[in-house]
């Protein structure tokens, strides 16, 4: 492979973790995986999921994981080495909202004419973000969306404080779950609080504050 490409060869499987939600993704994964396309996209809001998904594929086609960067160079590099790449392998180029437009015309090369061995999966925060072309030219699994139920338990599976499950359910996906307890909740309740008071709303079981501690931590 020569030392052109940075990135490494390695297998990413999902073994003995528990999958939260996207139960009717992942049954469509299942019933194509024995002719799954060679260029997919996964597409997402941030925190929903979409590299998890991403390794279930790889995982589901027993293939390693070679990702890759968003630079020209780096998917120039990729394009090279995967026509004479010797065994079947998942590339796979995460965040891709942030290509270049010569990275994504130089990508659309590999997906008019994809190596026999290889399979290329991008993820996207959003679709507008890649050109029609590239987007013709491969299946797109859009994550759905995480139920109450689904956000509650994964919230119990991280063991994170059941006191927030207020907050939790007002969330939209997994990661805003983790993001939320990454930071000390309860100063967010006495910032939110302060703001409420300081506004005049009452804050006893206020959406109000609970809404000022989302935003106060996803913005950080």
């Amino acid at each position: 492979m020569g030392n052109r490409c940075k990135t490494s060869l390695r297998k990413l499987f999902i073994i003995g973790s528990i999958m939260i939600g996207q139960k009717s993704l992942l049954s469509k994964i299942d019933i194509l995986i024995n002719s799954y396309p060679k260029f997919s996209i996964i597409t997402g809001p941030k925190g929903s999921g979409k590299r998890t998904i991403a390794n279930y594929i790889c995982n589901r086609l027993v293939l390693p994981i070679m990702p890759f960067g968003t630079s020209i160079e780096e998917v120039r590099n990729v394009i090279d080495q995967s026509y004479d790449f010797p065994s079947k392998v998942c590339y796979l180029c995460a965040d891709a909202d942030s290509m270049s437009l010569g990275a994504k015309n130089a990508l659309l090369k590999i997906t008019e004419e994809p190596p026999q061995n290889v399979y290329f999966i991008l993820t996207l925060l959003d679709m507008s973000n890649t050109l029609e072309t590239i987007k013709s030219r491969g299946m797109v699994l859009p994550l759905d969306s995480y139920s109450k139920e689904e956000l509650l338990q994964y919230r119990q599976l991280k063991n994170y404080d059941a006191k927030f499950d207020n907050i939790v359910t007002m969330l939209t996906n997994i990661g805003e779950v983790d993001e939320l307890f990454k930071y000390d909740v309860k100063k967010f309740y006495k910032y939110a609080e302060t703001v409420a008071f300081q506004i005049h709303i009452p804050t006893s079981g206020n959406i109000l504050v609970n809404g000022i501690i989302i935003l106060s931590i996803l913005k950080r």
